[in-house]
């Protein structure tokens, strides 16, 4: 995957912030459209898109019934000011494939958005192929990631946004 391939939607209800992240996105060539709510966002949304949606309220459930819907399935980085871990765990139960603190620099959004691509591509490729024989643990079943890929994407993830790592306290 490369930088010319990310088409990023933000979702923001806070109109000076979601001035200010669309612009830096522009400026380095990762923005596509700005919203202020998921359902201004429909139009825009599209297989070879990303969004990154402020976690308020029922963003994240209005964007996955969204998808459903449309029969879409978008990877979403979340994001938010100051994340509770439920508030992050719940939203990558929804399907998020990062989440954000605010104040968020554009490396990590590139970052968290290429990672994002990588993965939705190799799902696609398992899903393409999960007719075609046994799957990485020999049984037929698809494991798109082991479980210390997850493991670390997971560690990396929370310690981005200074979260502790239960592992790392014990």
């Amino acid at each position: 995957m490369t930088y010319a391939e990310i088409n990023l939607i933000l979702i923001d209800s806070s109109s000076q912030r979601r001035a200010v992240i669309a612009r830096a996105l522009d400026e380095a060539g990762l923005g596509r459209a700005a919203f202020a709510c998921v359902r201004d966002s429909e139009a825009s949304l599209a297989e070879d898109r990303i969004v990154l949606i402020e976690d308020r309220g029922n963003n994240i459930d209005a964007l996955v019934d969204l998808m459903a819907r449309r029969d879409l399935c978008l990877p979403f980085i979340a994001f938010a000011m100051d994340p509770a871990a439920r508030a992050i765990g719940r939203a990558v139960a929804k399907g998020a494939i990062d989440y954000l603190r605010l104040p968020m620099a554009i490396a990590e959004i590139e970052e968290a958005a290429l990672a994002g691509l990588q993965a939705h591509a190799r799902f696609g490729q398992l899903a393409d192929g999960a007719g075609e024989g046994p799957g990485a643990a020999g049984d037929g079943t698809l494991a798109p990631f082991g479980p210390q890929s997850f493991a670390l994407h997971r560690a990396n993830m929370l310690g981005r946004i200074g979260k502790p790592i239960i592992a790392s306290l014990i």
